[in-house]
């Protein structure tokens, strides 16, 4: 009984082999990707960085190093001040400098001014007056 279901078997492998459709491989294949696909993610300050999604970017004017993952950005109408939202952090950016400066609050050791209590911030616009800048406020569960 075992040698005919094995004889059976190894018969079908053998007519699929000699009959069965063979499938072709294209080395031609076409597909989207990103430009820095084999690169890893860097910051380079004076040119061309790699973003972690594979894209490249480049500084174009001046720019100011902040805190990471900044999610909200207002500037006032004045164009002197610029608010940048992150998680439990804010950064205050001078405009008006020919050098770009940013104040981070709560300072990184957590001294200054506490303009959080105990929240988060998710958006952000300046006032008419062009000086204060109203930012929504999430609870901290």
């Amino acid at each position: 009984m075992k040698f005919k279901f094995y004889l059976i078997f190894i018969a079908s492998l053998l007519v699929s082999a000699l009959f069965g459709q063979k499938s072709q491989i294209s080395n031609n294949l076409k597909y989207n990707s990103v430009p820095a696909e084999y690169e890893y993610c860097k910051i380079n300050v004076n040119g061309k960085s790699i973003l972690p999604s594979g894209r490249y970017v480049s500084p174009v004017g001046d720019f100011v190093r902040i805190t990471r993952a900044p999610f909200g950005l207002s500037v006032n109408d004045a164009e002197t001040k610029a608010v940048v939202l992150h998680n439990s952090a804010i950064s205050l950016i001078d405009l008006t400098q020919s050098k770009l400066t940013a104040q981070r609050f709560p300072e990184f050791n957590n001294s200054g001014i506490d303009v959080l209590h105990g929240a988060s911030f998710i958006g952000t616009a300046f006032g008419s007056d062009k000086l204060v800048s109203y930012c929504t406020k999430i609870p901290r569960i």
